[in-house]
């Protein structure tokens, strides 16, 4: 059996889903810490971490469940879920792996695949793997459904908490910026999709440039378009031209101004872009996994 635990975060239940229609061997998500607790793991079994890194360190009930599972011996996944571009996370995620037996790391960009190969390659059993949240499982609203005229292109949507660091890019926005928090369900984000054509991504904390793809794709594959603070070059790279304009955080209003233009005087841009993203995310090749 394949185990995927999400015991304490919302925010990964589309990874987790989305991942899970993947293996060819018989898997279950436990999204509560009481039920992790009183499953019986067996040796044979694969367990997928979702976890965020202060619980695996500071809940008390997940270390119980952590040394649960090394006990019993099954081959054990960390999910790395935050960027490690801060020392801080590079050191929590030094101490779980100092802590507890890891057999292999998954992350959700490639610029944490880097770091994570460059810090901790010598512990590893496996080679890092990039494993971003599988798009067939997040094809939410068909082709011939999306149309650029329909949605509405006025407004710019932020998907998350208004923390410090972000909030004196999203005030430039001012009434033109949607925020909308606690969106967990597909059919939630469906209506918002639906709705909406432009949606910002700024990073947490300056200068932590990370690939957010747990938000990305799913507003990629359903025809949104993301204006996003920069992030490692190679990745921007892989990503040109598919309805994802990049720049530096105090430059973004004006490079959304810019696109709306753009994208009014040639619509064909936008479908052309929606065809290349379903092509790449669509071509991914999970075949590393399937067969664990």
């Amino acid at each position: 059996m394949i185990y995927l635990l999400n015991p304490f975060d919302e925010l990964h239940t589309f990874f987790c889903e989305s991942i899970k229609n993947l293996f060819s061997s018989p898997s279950q998500i436990i999204f509560s810490i009481e039920m992790a607790l009183s499953t019986s793991f067996q040796k044979e079994d694969i367990v997928i971490y979702t976890i965020h890194p202060l619980y695996i360190l500071q809940n008390e009930e997940c270390k119980k469940l952590f040394h649960l599972v090394q006990n019993v011996k099954c081959k054990t996944i960390l999910y790395v879920s935050e960027p490690l571009t801060l020392r801080y996370d590079q050191h929590a995620y030094h101490t779980i792996l100092n802590t507890f037996k890891i057999w292999q790391l998954w992350t959700y960009n490639f610029s944490n695949v880097k770091k994570l190969t460059s810090l901790f390659q010598k512990r590893l059993y496996q080679p890092v793997l990039y494993i971003p949240p599988y798009p067939p499982s997040l094809y939410w609203i068909p082709f011939d459904q999306i149309d650029i005229q329909k949605k509405e292109n006025s407004k710019m949507v932020w998907i998350g908490n208004k923390t410090e660091g972000r909030r004196e890019v999203l005030d430039l926005w001012g009434n033109d910026l949607v925020h909308l928090t606690n969106i967990w369900k597909k059919e939630d984000w469906k209506q918002v999709l639906a709705t909406y054509l432009y949606y910002i991504n700024v990073h947490r904390i300056p200068k932590c440039p990370c690939l957010e793809t747990f938000r990305i794709i799913p507003i990629l594959m359903n025809g949104g378009i993301v204006i996003s603070e920069e992030v490692d070059k190679d990745e921007m790279e892989k990503w040109r031209d598919m309805n994802i304009y990049f720049g530096k955080r105090e430059e973004l209003y004006d490079l959304w101004k810019k696109i709306q233009i753009q994208y009014s005087e040639d619509p064909s841009i936008y479908q052309k872009a929606i065809y290349k993203i379903r092509n790449h995310l669509f071509s991914f090749n999970y075949d590393q996994i399937k067969n664990l």
